[in-house]
């Protein structure tokens, strides 16, 4: 299983923190519920805006609200081709979708995000 975190490409800072990998049938399609677990990522091709991407949690990034979003649906975002999430730098990297009818989930998009994976070492200590 693979960790990693996520960076933006203009600035390279840190977008997430620590991430393990989820594999995509673990994905929930349920209304007002994430679609992945917290901490986890599922990389994702959307069909509906044919864009390669990163799915992670509600709440598993470091973003704000792009002021720019017009994208409201009646209880949250629902418009999956707007990025309604910025990094705090005004970096435009992520979709969030939130309405009501639909599942809750992050959408980081590959072309605007580098991806750095986190190695562990294990060692074997002898006594």
């Amino acid at each position: 299983m693979e960790t990693i975190i996520l960076y933006c490409k203009k600035c390279g800072l840190a977008l997430t923190k620590e991430l393990l990998e989820l594999s995509e049938s673990k994905i929930i399609w349920e209304d007002n519920t994430n679609v992945v677990q917290k901490s986890h990522y599922v990389l994702f091709k959307n069909k509906s805006t044919n864009r390669n991407s990163i799915l992670v949690a509600i709440d598993d990034y470091f973003l704000k609200t792009n002021p720019n979003n017009k994208d409201e649906g009646c209880c949250g975002n629902s418009n999956p081709s707007s990025f309604n999430k910025i990094f705090s730098n005004g970096h435009e990297v992520a979709t969030e979708i939130s309405d009501c009818w639909t599942g809750f989930y992050i959408e980081f998009d590959l072309m605007k995000v580098i991806i750095k994976e986190k190695i562990f070492i294990l060692r074997k200590i002898t006594a």
